[in-house]
């Protein structure tokens, strides 16, 4: 087989203090489902951010990702992973998706005004089935300005919309008035 790279050995691994997940009511941030979050200030270097394919099943539903549409991020082929999960579920597709680190701007703090996640650390999100859309709008508004696709460094405000269909609510990401920067802000002089 080929050497393998450092892009091979680094796919899917996010340097993040905690994951971002998002419902039909708002954001929050690891295991405090209590405390909703209606925007962020972000920044996302695109260089760090983990394109993938992931298949979603069962009830409650079960997860699967691969970076390379061979083998499955925990270990075994990704066909094996892809058929298991049509087993259980004959409707299980794989679909696009990527696992983003958000650097925020400012502390994120608790309703009791703890901070859960400090000013120029990441939070980490994976996207999910519907998230897919965002962001390549996202990508199309960077590539459109300017910027590069692989490596420009984007602020904007991370937001979320509320979502609805006869299986359920839950919400999508938005991106919000992206701007591409030439370095992190706390790297500026």
């Amino acid at each position: 087989g080929a050497p393998l790279t450092f892009d091979d050995m680094a796919g899917g691994s996010l340097n993040v203090v905690s994951w971002l997940k998002v419902t039909e009511f708002g954001m929050t941030i690891g295991s405090d489902k209590t405390n909703l979050i209606e925007k962020i200030n972000v920044v996302i270097p695109l260089s760090e951010v983990a394109l993938c394919y992931s298949v979603r099943y069962g009830n409650p539903a079960q997860y699967e990702k691969t970076y390379d549409r061979v083998t499955n991020a925990r270990g075994g082929p990704w066909a094996d992973s892809l058929m298991r999960a049509q087993k259980i579920d004959p409707k299980a597709t794989e679909y696009r998706s990527a696992d983003i680190p958000f650097y925020v701007l400012e502390d994120i703090k608790n309703k009791k005004g703890e901070v859960v996640v400090e000013a120029n650390k990441a939070i980490g999100h994976g996207l999910a089935v519907t998230g897919w859309n965002n962001f390549a709008a996202l990508i199309r508004k960077v590539v459109a300005a300017g910027g590069d696709q692989g490596h420009s460094i984007v602020k904007l405000e991370l937001g979320f919309a509320p979502q609805h269909n006869a299986k359920g609510d839950w919400g999508i990401l938005e991106f919000r008035n992206p701007e591409i920067l030439q370095a992190l802000p706390w790297e500026v002089n």
